[in-house]
C-alpha cells in the first residue's frame, strides 16, 4: 500500500511536460540485484511492462578532467599521471596512499573511511567537496558508512554497480507498478 498520494511510492516517475524526459520525483532509482529470483519476478510482465539493461556509469570533473567515478585505474592515471596497468599495480598504489583509521578496527567518520580507502589526495579531489555538496555537512560530521559504500575499483570497470542484473523499466516505474 502506498503512503504517497500516487502509485509507486518513492519510485514514482513522470514525463516532464516540456522535454518529455522521464523524471524520478524523489531522486534517481536504479534497479540492481544479483538475485535471479528477483530478476525473474520483475521481468514476469515483459510483454506489458518491459525492463531493459542499464549500466550506470558516472564521470565527474576532477582537476579539470572528465574522469570515471567510482575511482578506477583510469581515474588514478588521469589525476596523477600514473602508469598503472594491472589490478595488482592499482592495489599496490592504494596500499601506498591509504591512511589507517585512528582506531585500527573502526573508522570514526566518513572522512577517516574515505582516506582509509583512497588516501589524502583522492579524498580531497573526489570525496570531500561531493560529500559536502550532497549532505551539506563536512565528511567528519558523517558516519563512516557514507563513504564506505562508495565503490573503489582496482581495475578499469567504470560501472557504479557490480550486480549481474542492472535494469530500468522501459516505460518507467509508475507504469511498471500499474
Amino acid at each position: 500500500m502506498d503512503v504517497r498520494i500516487h502509485i509507486g511510492g518513492n519510485c514514482y516517475d513522470f514525463r516532464e511536460l516540456l522535454s518529455g524526459i522521464m523524471m524520478n520525483l524523489y531522486g534517481a532509482h536504479l534497479f540492481h540485484t544479483n538475485l535471479n529470483r528477483v530478476y525473474k519476478y520483475i521481468t514476469k510482465w515483459q510483454d506489458k511492462a518491459p525492463w531493459r539493461r542499464y549500466d550506470h556509469e558516472i564521470v565527474g570533473w576532477l582537476n579539470r578532467k572528465l574522469l570515471p567515478i567510482p575511482v578506477n585505474i583510469n581515474t588514478v592515471n588521469g589525476l596523477f599521471n600514473s602508469s598503472i596497468y594491472t589490478s595488482e599495480e592499482m592495489d599496490e598504489w592504494l596500499k601506498y596512499v591509504q591512511i589507517p583509521c585512528k582506531d585500527l578496527d573502526v573508522c570514526e567518520n566518513a572522512e577517516e573511511m574515505a582516506k582509509f580507502r583512497v588516501g589524502d589526495d583522492l579524498f580531497d579531489i573526489a570525496f570531500k567537496t561531493y560529500t559536502k555538496k550532497q549532505w551539506d555537512k563536512e565528511p567528519k560530521e558523517l558516519d563512516a558508512l557514507v563513504t564506505a559504500r562508495i565503490p573503489v575499483r582496482i581495475n578499469y570497470d567504470p560501472q557504479y554497480f557490480a550486480d549481474k542484473y542492472q535494469l530500468l523499466p522501459e516505460k518507467g516505474y509508475s507504469k511498471w507498478f500499474a
